[in-house]
């Protein structure tokens, strides 16, 4: 039975509005993320699409998933992060080091480079 036309007209209206919502979204978030001064690993994956990593983590155990989950969108205990949760006085991004190294304690440098993690990356990096 085919579909009547005006009802047809609804469903394809229905679609252009609803991609119109989702671009506009989109868009605003993209444009929200690339002006902010935090989640700047967030920003490396903001496509919104799925990710092909997320295929090799998904069979992973639970604990792998919320850690990567994790540090995708800024949500741990590093120094990066941290110093934005002092109140009154935020410390500044640049003071934000970690003791051993007195480097900025980020992402980049706790995953690949900080030798005090130097063991846990010969553990779980192959």
């Amino acid at each position: 039975m085919p579909i009547p036309p005006p009802v047809l007209l609804v469903c394809i209206l229905h679609l252009e509005c609803m991609n119109g919502i989702k671009e506009h979204i989109y868009l605003k978030c993209h444009s929200e993320l690339q002006d902010s001064t935090t989640a700047t690993t967030y920003i490396l994956f903001s496509d919104f699409k799925f990710l092909f990593y997320l295929d090799n983590v998904q069979n992973s155990k639970t604990k792998n998933r919320k850690a990567l989950s994790r540090l995708r969108v800024s949500s741990y205990r590093l120094a990066i992060e941290i110093g934005r949760w002092h109140k009154p006085n935020v410390i500044p991004r640049h003071e934000r080091k970690i003791p051993v190294c007195s480097k900025l304690e980020e992402e980049f440098h706790f995953l690949l480079e900080c030798p005090l993690y130097s063991d846990l990356r010969k553990t779980y990096i192959n």
